[in-house]
């Protein structure tokens, strides 16, 4: 449905959550997982400024697309996003404490 650097916005399907409800008005999808979920980095939210910025994993099906990346375009990381490592000893190289 999605793919990495979609820009996508909440809905009223989302309203079960309080951030990333119909008030986020934009969002960077920043990954997709297999099981229906994508993690997505707030990038605009009507009436909570603290949203923005933040990190959140929620289901696909609850939001629209605003604007789709072109194929093959490569998506520079949004903000302090880090990679996805496959387990903690990748994480802890990727964030230079090991």
């Amino acid at each position: 449905m999605f793919k990495v650097g979609d820009l996508i916005r909440g809905t009223e399907r989302a309203d079960h959550y309080v951030q990333t409800n119909d008030f986020m008005t934009k969002a960077e999808v920043i990954d997709v997982m297999p099981n229906g979920r994508i993690e997505i980095i707030v990038l605009e939210h009507e009436y909570d400024q603290d949203a923005v910025s933040e990190i959140y994993s929620v289901n696909a099906s609850d939001f629209d697309l605003i604007s789709s990346t072109p194929a093959g375009t490569k998506i520079q990381p949004v903000g302090n996003t880090v990679p996805n490592p496959s387990n903690d000893y990748e994480l802890l190289v990727v964030l230079g404490q090991l």
